[in-house]
């Protein structure tokens, strides 16, 4: 299989133009949830993944995961709300959280 290699000016900025670590006061961030998806749409990111700090004995993932389900209906670019509809800028969350099984203490 033959690879070709694609020199970092020639990508699209859709597809470099993101951030795949942001932490919030869920963990050891700064920011919360609304605070990064926020300065995500103000910076222009198209997409933030929330990477959180989880270990097996975690017992509050279970509201963080709710309440990143919630900021997604809020700041989806499908589902924002109506004052934001006219501009292109809004933060997406990792799309399909469907189909997954809950985490411990999650209702189903």
């Amino acid at each position: 299989m033959r690879r070709n290699f694609v020199q970092f000016r020639s990508l699209k900025p859709e597809l470099v133009n993101v951030e795949l670590q942001v932490h919030t006061t869920w963990t050891d961030g700064r920011s919360t949830i609304a605070e990064q998806l926020e300065s995500a749409r103000e910076g222009g990111l198209p997409t933030i993944a929330f990477t959180e700090h989880v270990r097996r004995d975690t017992d509050w993932f279970a509201g963080f995961a709710v309440a990143v389900r919630e900021a997604r209906h809020r700041y989806a670019k499908d589902d924002r709300p109506a004052s934001h509809q006219g501009g292109n800028r809004s933060a997406s969350i990792a799309e399909s959280m469907r189909g997954r099984r809950p985490y411990p203490g999650e209702p189903s």
